[in-house]
């Protein structure tokens, strides 16, 4: 299954609204994928919005790790 499930608008508090942010299914991530944000990742228990400087990736037990680029 894609872990691509859409897109929207988000709004960054210090760069307004931004469009067309990725929105992805946290279930479905793999190990060792990447992503750059600005993107959303939803579950059934939380969402996880990352912001427009950070780089997303998934580590081997399937966490997802943030970093500020």
């Amino acid at each position: 299954r894609e872990p691509l499930k859409g897109r929207r608008t988000v709004y960054f508090h210090e760069r307004g609204p931004v469009s067309d942010v990725p929105v992805y299914d946290r279930y479905q991530l793999g190990a060792g994928a990447t992503f750059d944000g600005p993107a959303v990742f939803e579950e059934h228990e939380s969402t996880f919005v990352v912001g427009c400087d950070a780089t997303v990736h998934v580590d081997a037990a399937l966490n997802l790790i943030a970093e500020l680029n």
